[in-house]
């Protein structure tokens, strides 16, 4: 069970970061690996001007200089995480790690929340 009142200051915690993230121009990347909520979240990043990506993570994909074209984004928001296990996430997760790009997701109650800097 879901606990609202826990939930509601993660939530307001986590909309406060990405909007100072929004306010300072700051590159804002959305991570989708769910093919039902693809076209939605493509059209989310687009409404924002920012970012999506939604193909397979690429191994390296921040780390790696021969893999990496342009800047690395600010943020990264993790959006389908409902159902996901962290290994599947691997390697997005530590990309972000080792780059020290925070990350937002909204977690299921069956998700490790130390997995993410704001977890909701």
């Amino acid at each position: 069970i879901i606990d609202l009142n826990k939930t509601l200051p993660r939530f307001h915690r986590a909309l406060n970061f990405i909007a100072h993230m929004a306010y300072n121009n700051s590159v804002i990347l959305f991570v989708c690996h769910n093919l039902q909520h693809r076209y939605i979240a493509e059209k989310c990043a687009l409404s924002c001007n920012e970012f999506c990506y939604t193909e397979p993570w690429r191994s390296g994909l921040f780390t790696d200089p021969q893999v990496l074209h342009g800047n690395l984004p600010d943020l990264v928001v993790l959006l389908s995480l409902q159902g996901k296990n962290p290994i599947e996430l691997t390697g997005c997760l530590t990309d972000c790690f080792k780059m020290s790009i925070p990350t937002v997701g909204v977690c299921d109650s069956n998700f490790d929340p130390r997995w993410l800097t704001y977890c909701i």
